[in-house]
């Protein structure tokens, strides 16, 4: 477990070096290609720190080594834990560096909690809006660039190579935990036309 957690910082470092490019364009089409890497420590990181959030805590450990990631996760799944990544980096580091939140304080995000200004002079009150059209735009350039290589055969060998690694290490858990019902509701519920591994999103 400890040079499980090793190799978990190793990634993490590998991701922060793309997220933290001097050019934001970099850092941007960085992130949205990370699945598009032989790096399996880059793609355990994003599965443990990113991914794995998508789900249940229990339903991640129960699944991860009997089926690979990509089949767990739909495209729009991993299209939002990039977007999330790639929207709040900045606020990572500064939170990391010891900077806390305040009440009332927001944290300069990319895609997110823009202020505008109202058109009336007379109001001086600035709104915040939720995503940025530049976010939704990059949601889907995201998920357009997911389609075309979660399929590719380096990208499903090495979700394997981490499924097995994952049934190794959970061989060695002695504490893991049983399938219960609500673990299970919550897989069948999320079954999606959306998932990478059909046609269905391609006609859509």
């Amino acid at each position: 477990m400890e040079r499980y957690n090793k190799l978990l910082l190793i990634g993490l470092e590998k991701i922060r070096k793309i997220a933290t490019q001097e050019s934001m364009n970099d850092r941007i089409v960085g992130l949205r290609k990370l699945r598009n890497t032989n790096d399996k420590d880059i793609i355990r990181a994003f599965f443990h720190y990113a991914l794995s959030n998508m789900l249940s805590r229990s339903t991640w450990l129960l699944e991860r080594s009997t089926q690979r990631a990509g089949l767990i996760f739909s495209i729009c799944d991993e299209a939002y834990a990039i977007l999330v990544m790639m929207n709040n980096w900045d606020v990572y580091e500064r939170l990391s560096n010891g900077e806390k939140r305040t009440r009332g304080k927001l944290l300069k995000t990319l895609f997110t909690n823009n202020k505008v200004e109202s058109n009336n002079p007379n109001i001086t009150i600035k709104m915040l809006k939720g995503w940025s059209g530049k976010g939704v735009k990059e949601f889907n350039e995201i998920t357009t660039y997911l389609l075309s290589v979660r399929n590719e055969e380096y990208v499903t060998d090495l979700e394997n190579e981490l499924m097995q690694e994952y049934n190794e290490l959970d061989a060695d858990n002695t504490g893991k935990r049983k399938r219960d019902g609500n673990d299970e509701f919550i897989l069948e519920d999320r079954v999606t036309p959306f998932d990478g591994y059909s046609n269905v999103f391609q006609q859509l």
